[in-house]
C-alpha cells in the first residue's frame, strides 16, 4: 500500500475520532443544563428541607444535569444528624430526587447521645432525646456492645411485661439495669444471659 493512501487513511481516521470526539462533548453540553428542582423523599421528622437544600446547593455549585456528582452530594446529606442514608438521582430534564432514610433511635447513650439498633451513636449530644428511650452506659466503644445486650434483654423483659429503665456496662465488665418500675439489678461480669 502506497504511503499516500496510508497517510490518507490515518488522516480520515484521526478526522472521524476528532469529530466524534466532538459531537460528544457538544451532546454532553446539550444536555448539561442547570439543574433548576430537587425533590426530596422519605419521611422527614428530624431532617429539615432547609438542611438538604443547604448541603445540595453547597454540592451542586456550577455543575449541571450531566456534570453533577451524586455520590458527593449523597455523602454530604450523610453528613447530617439523623441522616441513615441517603440516595440522590437524576430526574431528566432539570431536577434531582433526594431519598433520605432516617436513623431510629432505640436507646440514649451516656447522657443525652442516641444510639441506632445497630449500636452506632448517631448523634453525640442531642438538643433533645427522647425521655421514654431506655439510658444506656459504658466504656468509650462499648456502643454495640451494650445495645446489642439491651436488645436481648428488652426483648426477654417484654414476655414478662417489664421494660428496662437503665443499662449500664462498668469498666471490670459487670453489667446492671434498672426496670421502669425503679427494680435494680446487678448481674456481674460472668454468665449474664
Amino acid at each position: 500500500m502506497p504511503f499516500g493512501l496510508r497517510a490518507r487513511r490515518v488522516g480520515w481516521s484521526a478526522g472521524a475520532l476528532l469529530l466524534a470526539a466532538l459531537a460528544v462533548w457538544g451532546l454532553g453540553r446539550l444536555l448539561d443544563q442547570p439543574i433548576t428542582s430537587v425533590t426530596v423523599t422519605g419521611q422527614l421528622q428530624h431532617v429539615s428541607p432547609q438542611d438538604v437544600e443547604q448541603v445540595v446547593r453547597a454540592r451542586l455549585g456550577h455543575a449541571g444535569f450531566v456534570t453533577v456528582n451524586l455520590r458527593d452530594i449523597s455523602r454530604g446529606l450523610s453528613a447530617l444528624p439523623w441522616v441513615a442514608s441517603a440516595a440522590v438521582q437524576r430526574r431528566w430534564p432539570h431536577g434531582l430526587t433526594v431519598q433520605i432514610v432516617e436513623q431510629t433511635a432505640v436507646a440514649r447513650w451516656d447522657g443525652n447521645g442516641l444510639v441506632n439498633a445497630a449500636g452506632m451513636q448517631f448523634l453525640p449530644a442531642a438538643r433533645f432525646a427522647p425521655p421514654e428511650l431506655p439510658q444506656l452506659s459504658g466504656p468509650p466503644g462499648s456502643q454495640q456492645e451494650v445495645t446489642a445486650r439491651y436488645l436481648a434483654i428488652q426483648g426477654h423483659l417484654t414476655e414478662a411485661g417489664l421494660h428496662l429503665a437503665t443499662l449500664s456496662l462498668d469498666a471490670r465488665g459487670a453489667w446492671q439495669f434498672v426496670l421502669d418500675d425503679g427494680v435494680v439489678v446487678r448481674l456481674g461480669r460472668e454468665h449474664v444471659d
